[in-house]
């Protein structure tokens, strides 16, 4: 529509409605019709870019879009209290350079941070994925700490958290634990032996106190902290099943795997104050 020229007003001039719908009219539809900077169209299409192909505008009740070069960039719906963005699009954290979110694929969405994948959430299999070499969640949601292998974190069974390394075993931290429970059923044993000369080898063991060195292991705080200790050579010595050797070649000591053979020195105690104290009534009863 062409631009009608501006009249001359006279003062106390009656102003009809005609007249002015006739000027503001013409006059506002040529300012915002596509050739201008920014404008409201007859379609209810708000222009940023003087009417060509980037603009906001209403697409039905209460839901919004905003269109950038004829692309729909963010749609607001207020019905649904949702705000979205085009499935393929990535949403940037850093300005446009390679820290972003984004839907990869139906119901799959990547997390990226510095161009390398970190985080991926699969709406399809239900299961939330760490993308690093060691640790992920599995189909079966298995926390995996060794890249997909035998060593992982589960939820057994309802409250049941069991800790699996190398593929077998485990053990189980139960709802309101305060310790693990290790699996000890004899229906799951074989080659059981009794453990023999258990008070001597109990005696072999040094009962020490003592500090860490510091190192890379321990640091001034946790090396400045006397503790209890067994030795781990000691025991390496009566009961090398306790024993666990590190990637460095250092040795710890698996303290609950020691239970059995203080047991075993326990009863070899017992046994021999019941043996003692059979003597001593024959005796009392010889003097008698």
């Amino acid at each position: 529509m062409a631009w009608t020229t501006p009249r001359d007003w006279s003062a106390g001039e009656l102003v009809t409605a005609g007249m002015a719908n006739t000027h503001w009219r013409d006059n506002m539809v040529h300012l915002f019709d596509g050739t201008n900077f920014v404008g409201v169209q007859p379609l209810g299409k708000y222009y940023l870019d003087g009417g060509g192909n980037s603009y906001i505008h209403e697409v039905s009740a209460d839901k919004m879009d905003l269109v950038v070069g004829n692309v729909q960039m963010l749609e607001l719906d207020q019905p649904n209290a949702a705000a979205s963005i085009p499935a393929a699009f990535k949403f940037y954290l850093d300005g446009g350079a390679d820290t972003y979110f984004w839907q990869a694929s139906t119901n799959r969405i990547k997390f990226i941070a510095g161009g390398t994948e970190h985080l991926r959430i699969d709406g399809q299999s239900n299961f939330g994925q760490i993308a690093s070499a060691d640790v992920f969640i599995d189909a079966l949601k298995k926390l995996h700490l060794d890249g997909g292998g035998d060593t992982y974190i589960v939820e057994n069974s309802a409250d049941v958290l069991r800790c699996v390394s190398g593929g077998s075993g485990g053990v189980d931290l139960t709802s309101g634990a305060t310790a693990w429970v290790a699996v000890s059923d004899e229906r799951l044993k074989t080659g059981l032996e009794p453990i023999l000369d258990a008070t001597r080898k109990l005696g072999t063991l040094r009962t020490v106190t003592g500090y860490f060195k510091e190192s890379a292991r321990f640091d001034a705080e946790a090396a400045r902290r006397r503790r209890a200790f067994l030795v781990a050579q000691d025991v390496q010595a009566v009961l090398p099943e306790a024993i666990y050797t590190d990637p460095d070649g250092f040795l710890g000591l698996k303290y609950s795997k020691m239970l059995p053979l203080v047991v075993a020195g326990f009863n070899e105690h017992t046994a021999y104050i019941e043996k003692l104290t059979a003597r001593v009534a024959k005796l009392e009863g010889a003097v008698q």
